[in-house]
């Protein structure tokens, strides 16, 4: 699934909004009709869960006009909080906001105060500022940080929530002076019924060793050259080709057991399984000597 909403030429220069999902018959979504071209509103399911997700972007500049774009986007944006039928909610996006409890040496701006008044409000959890969440810093130029980007979520949302972290050293995506923000949730019934019963599941893991990512970033421009990548779709599609073959790790691993206890901790892999069975099988053979 892609959803996007580019903006207008004669609107704001560049790519505009946009989400990118993988096709899964457990996820369906369909995109809802917002009045400002920069909120992109999407939902539906996922996992069995009824799930909104706003994605926005506010103006950074201060002008009149500018102001008043940003308002009408507070606007719309509230409504659409407070008409919410979806059990989970997701709003992130580019805020412009700067917030005091993240970045001690600023104080809480306009768009600030307006998270801030949200969470209170809407009962709505920061991640930025919540112990889920790793780094700090969402863009960076130069000598230049801030904390800009926000993910807010309902408390449906958070139980599911496993962390959120900020690339801030850009090992996985350096051409932007915005870092990546990634959060992990944890969804589906799939999950919890196989956690009951003492089944194999499997993590999905993505690799940060200096190596790892040195091969990922040579093999990315590679690709980028030779088929001379000039668009941020193509961009986005090679990136992602690359990340699978050589990011993403897949870890299989035992979980239940009684009192629905963990057997496994999520480092165990197949390697490492196999080596305990070996010093098993070589103790068991001292052992009847």
């Amino acid at each position: 699934m892609r959803e996007e909403r580019n903006r207008e030429n004669n609107i704001k220069k560049g790519g505009g909004l946009k989400i990118l999902m993988e096709k899964n018959k457990s996820s369906e979504f369909e995109k809802k009709r917002s009045e400002s071209r920069e909120i992109l509103e999407i939902e539906g399911k996922c996992f069995g869960i009824t799930l909104k997700i706003i994605l926005v972007y506010f103006d950074v500049d201060k002008g009149e006009i500018d102001r008043q774009n940003n308002e009408e986007i507070r606007k719309e944006i509230e409504e659409k909080i407070r008409n919410n039928k979806s059990k989970g909610l997701i709003i992130l996006g580019d805020f412009n906001a700067h917030l005091e409890m993240i970045e001690p040496e600023r104080k809480d701006d306009f768009n600030g105060k307006m998270i801030i008044e949200w969470v209170e409000k809407y009962n709505l959890i920061l991640l930025n500022t919540d112990e889920k969440c790793i780094g700090k810093y969402t863009r960076s130029r130069g000598v230049q940080k801030s904390a800009i980007d926000m993910v807010l979520v309902n408390e449906e949302m958070y139980e599911t929530c496993k962390d959120m972290r900020i690339d801030e050293e850009k090992e996985i995506i350096s051409f932007s002076d915005h870092n990546l923000v990634s959060v992990t949730l944890r969804l589906g019934e799939k999950g919890r019924k196989t956690f009951e019963t003492g089944k194999w599941t499997e993590d999905v893991f993505l690799k940060r060793d200096k190596k790892s990512v040195k091969e990922n970033g040579e093999e990315l421009e590679r690709r980028w050259t030779e088929n001379e990548s000039r668009n941020v779709n193509d961009m986005i599609s090679k990136m992602q080709e690359v990340q699978d073959i050589l990011l993403i790790k897949k870890v299989k691993r035992k979980i239940g057991g009684e009192d629905n206890k963990e057997i496994e901790c999520n480092w165990m892999t197949d390697e490492i399984r196999r080596e305990i069975s070996k010093k098993k099988r070589y103790k068991e053979k001292i052992e009847k000597m």
